[in-house]
């Protein structure tokens, strides 16, 4: 049986995908890698990899649209 992801689930992995970028690129653009390897991002390539972060989040959060809820089981009537 195939299910689909559910929105919770959706929303965690864009968090989890964002802090890991950020932990990742905040210290490479502020320029922790020149003293060591020379490397200094151009701010293109900054932009770029900003936009791409970007437009991952957002058809991550798109397959939300996907997402389908299981139908609600019909309510007994009440005894009485």
């Amino acid at each position: 049986m195939i299910t689909a992801i559910t929105p919770g689930t959706t929303i965690k992995q864009n968090l989890f995908w964002a802090a890991i970028y950020n932990l990742l690129a905040i210290p490479v653009a502020a320029g922790v890698l020149y003293p060591s390897l020379g490397l200094l991002p151009q701010p293109q390539w900054a932009a770029l990899l900003m936009s791409a972060s970007t437009i991952i989040v957002i058809f991550n959060a798109l397959l939300l649209r996907r997402h389908n809820p299981p139908a609600r089981p019909a309510a007994a009537p009440a005894a009485g």
